[in-house]
């Protein structure tokens, strides 16, 4: 990558870190975080923003994040017992602490608390709404009941209904939104999120490896304008990279992370 230096103090990154049924079967959650922290947080450009999606429930892996992260505020979603829930997956934000001033929670969707954390923050003084979304996947319903299908897909609609009333409402403002939304770029979702101005990623390659994406990136980063103008580089427009898929994390999860940096 070049001109990476633009970047300091602004590079974000979204990655679904395969708690759920996971592909490697030969290691450990923990030792999954463990090489998510060296490649991610202990790259030469930390991120200031990392945003988690399927991480495991329980005081176990929690201490582990915040062993792993300790340059970073791990912010939960708001109205989710993760004590409670202890094999439950969720979403999970982490702030690098040198920026991040106050900050607060809020909840974007009460049915579903584990599945979005949502935070309005004080970033190098910079008021920012970071959305971080795992959207239920409706795709493979094979062997389930109609009524979990019917309230899957009831769940899922409403997922979107909320998110899209957020970003429209707020589009006016600094909304950065990322994470598995488990549409490709050219959906119909996507291209609401478009449609009020929000700037998204312009990959073409997939960044999950199973049946039903496997042409798809549905891993997405998006700026309203004026967060684009502050996340952004100076001289360049947004774009967006995945990383190589022959990297360590690339074989940690059915994923791949994405990373805001300008394409070569």
């Amino acid at each position: 990558m070049e001109n990476l230096s633009i970047f300091k103090d602004k590079l974000i990154v979204t990655f679904n870190l395969n708690g759920w049924l996971p592909i490697r079967k030969d290691i450990s959650f923990g030792q999954k975080l463990a090489k998510v922290s060296q490649e991610i947080a202990f790259s030469d450009q930390q991120p200031i923003i990392i945003m988690l999606q399927e991480m495991i429930g329980g005081r176990k892996y929690m201490d582990l994040l915040e062993e792993y992260f300790k340059d970073y505020k791990v912010i939960l979603p708001a109205g989710f017992d993760y004590h409670r829930h202890s094999r439950s997956i969720f979403s999970v934000t982490l702030i690098r602490k040198d920026v991040l001033g106050s900050y607060k929670l809020f909840q974007l969707d009460e049915q579903l608390p584990n599945r979005t954390c949502c935070v309005v923050a004080e970033i190098d003084g910079v008021q920012t709404y970071i959305i971080n979304i795992h959207v239920l996947q409706i795709q493979n319903f094979r062997n389930q009941a109609s009524w979990y299908i019917q309230e899957r897909k009831r769940l899922h609609a409403r997922q979107w209904k909320l998110l899209h009333e957020f970003l429209h409402e707020h589009r006016e403002a600094n909304v950065i939104l990322g994470g598995d939304l488990q549409e490709g770029r050219d959906g119909e979702n996507i291209s609401m999120i478009r449609k009020d101005g929000y700037i998204m990623d312009d990959w073409g390659f997939p960044t999950v490896k199973n049946a039903f994406f496997k042409e798809e990136p549905i891993d997405h980063l998006a700026f309203s304008i004026s967060a684009k103008e502050i996340y952004g580089a100076t001289d360049l427009e947004i774009m967006f990279s995945v990383c190589d898929y022959n990297s360590e994390l690339g074989a940690y999860s059915d994923h791949f992370p994405l990373y805001n940096l300008p394409m070569n």
